[in-house]
């Protein structure tokens, strides 16, 4: 799970969509109501973020490759990835090895799927209960 960090919306912060192109930047503009800028690389990208998603398959069996160079990441840093296979992806252990915040692709979907099984049924699932699930179904892989 994510250890807890401050919060990237707050004032004062900015949430930097950087690499993803003008029409997404700005649909991320208007759906969290905060600063966005493209960046043409990930080194200006991550110039003053507090935080760092990998949303992209980089990383992901059967590559092993990683989106942020290892010389950008540091200990102000959170640093979250959605692939889950592997767990601890390149990325991961490297932030982690930088002393930055991570969350896995495990976290990711374990509250993902709580959030639409709650969104579709109206029903609070159990995190702990998706969690043994998830790690049955991949224990199979």
């Amino acid at each position: 799970m994510m250890e807890s960090a401050s919060n990237p919306t707050s004032p004062g912060r900015r949430v930097l969509a950087g690499l993803l192109g003008a029409p997404i930047a700005q649909s991320a503009r208007r759906a969290v109501r905060v600063d966005t800028r493209v960046a043409l690389n990930v080194e200006d990208a991550l110039r003053g973020a507090v935080g760092v998603v990998n949303a992209s398959p980089v990383g992901m069996l059967p590559s092993l490759d990683t989106p942020v160079p290892d010389r950008l990441l540091h200990p102000g840093l959170w640093v979250a990835d959605a692939v889950y296979s592997p767990l601890w992806t390149p990325l991961l252990k490297a932030a982690k090895a930088a002393g930055a915040t991570v969350m896995t692709g495990r976290d990711l979907s374990i509250y993902q799927a709580a959030d639409a099984f709650e969104l579709f049924t109206g029903l609070q699932p159990s995190i702990a209960e998706i969690g043994i699930a998830f790690d049955e179904v991949m224990a199979k892989r």
